[in-house]
């Protein structure tokens, strides 16, 4: 596919196309258990499951939500855009409270033109990385837009179906999701009430980056590429950057554990 400019895309316009791995088994795949390290990014299959793709590791096997037990503790990455570098320091930010966040293929559909808004980047061109816990059942569970702080009527993690509608009326092969992180009290959320808590906080990060990246290919990156471009800013953000709690991004990447 080719970007324009401006970017006018073409019906039907996806992910440059991977091969849909099959899942492992035996001692080369484990389920997520209870003291499971992996994260793993949010993906759409092309039939439109819910998949989970590892951010790092030997296998890039994708985990289908549904055949996981619904009680399945998993550690995930989310994307949230934000307009100015400072407000990653306001609390509800670094917590993820009462807000909206998206999926991996956010990242690129965000800072296009045409795609998610006419001129692209409509909530700002920063962008902070949070890993949270969910219980597999709550991508089930359902989805409302946070307004002013407020995330009312949801109790729990929330999940979208996979979005492919663009402000064109074109639509995305693949899809991403939306998320919404309800926290009582402005508190800490937690897993036994909201289904969800928070771990970390990264960022915020350059999303031109993104943009970038996307005019290169003259389309959308697949899964494997964005998250090498998730990558490159934990690479840059000792030079271009400060941690949001005045942690040295030398020493700490540029990261925070949050309530661990």
């Amino acid at each position: 596919f080719r970007l324009l400019h401006p970017v006018c895309l073409p019906i039907g316009m996806s992910p440059q196309p991977e091969p849909e791995p099959e899942l492992q088994f035996g001692h080369a795949f484990t389920w997520p258990t209870a003291s499971d390290k992996r994260v793993f990014d949010v993906v759409s299959s092309t039939s439109g499951e819910v998949e989970l793709l590892p951010v790092e590791g030997p296998s890039k096997a994708r985990l289908r939500v549904s055949e996981l037990p619904d009680d399945a503790v998993l550690k995930i990455r989310v994307f949230r855009f934000i307009e100015d570098f400072s407000d990653a320091t306001e609390p509800w930010e670094q917590g993820l409270q009462n807000v909206n966040s998206g999926s991996l293929l956010w990242l690129a559909v965000h800072m296009l033109p045409k795609m998610h808004s006419v001129r692209g980047a409509k909530y700002g061109e920063w962008c902070t990385v949070h890993t949270i816990r969910i219980y597999a059942k709550h991508f089930n569970s359902g989805y409302y837009m946070c307004s002013d702080g407020c995330s009312t009527p949801a109790k729990t993690f929330g999940a979208t179906s996979p979005v492919k509608s663009l402000v064109t009326g074109h639509k995305l092969e693949q899809g991403y999701f939306w998320f919404v992180s309800p926290c009582q009290h402005q508190s800490n959320a937690s897993l036994d009430k909201e289904g969800w808590e928070h771990v970390r906080i990264e960022g915020p990060f350059d999303g031109s980056v993104i943009l970038a990246e996307c005019e290169r290919l003259s389309g959308l990156p697949d899964a494997k590429k964005l998250q090498e471009l998730v990558e490159t800013w934990h690479d840059q953000v000792g030079s271009c950057s400060t941690s949001v709690s005045g942690i040295d991004p030398a020493t700490d990447g540029g990261a925070m554990d949050v309530g661990m």
